[in-house]
């Protein structure tokens, strides 16, 4: 027995943890996600940007979005995978709301899989992500109208 907890005790402390079914899961895994769910909000608001543009109604979620994006890529790019999700799946959250509020159909892209709600488990609130993005990045483009027509680079890393 006490083997077993030694063993616990360092894969803890060696950051690896195991999900459900006992398999390990790395870093590797979740910079995977976090590349496939980035990829997959940049589409969904590359679609919100269209129906914007095309509707011209103006609620401050696209260019909410693009700023939740652009910081989900940034904290990729730092390795800050769980955080990138985090944010990224707020962009997407807002995207969608641009697309409704535009007159689109929601994208089938835009629901989050199983897959990246396993990856990421418990996200904070979407204000605490707000806030949290208020404080990394306050230059950022509130408006829509100011990125409606600018070409946005949403979603590779």
């Amino acid at each position: 027995m006490r083997i077993v907890r030694i063993a616990v005790a360092a894969l803890v402390m060696s950051g690896i943890a195991l999900t459900a079914d006992g398999a390990p899961r790395g870093r590797d895994d979740r910079q995977d996600a976090a590349r496939k769910m980035i990829r997959r909000t940049g589409a969904v608001i590359l679609l919100a940007q269209k129906k914007v543009r095309e509707n011209r109604v103006f609620t401050g979620d696209l260019a909410k979005a693009a700023a939740h994006q652009k910081l989900a890529r940034r904290l990729f790019r730092e390795g800050h995978y769980l955080r990138a999700m985090f944010h990224t799946k707020r962009a997407r959250a807002l995207a969608v709301l641009a697309i409704r509020a535009n007159r689109g159909a929601d994208p089938s892209d835009a629901d989050i899989s199983a897959d990246e709600a396993g990856a990421m488990g418990n996200a904070p609130a979407d204000a605490d992500l707000d806030l949290k993005l208020a404080a990394d990045m306050p230059g950022e483009p509130v408006r829509d109208e100011d990125i409606v027509d600018t070409s946005l680079d949403a979603g590779e890393n």
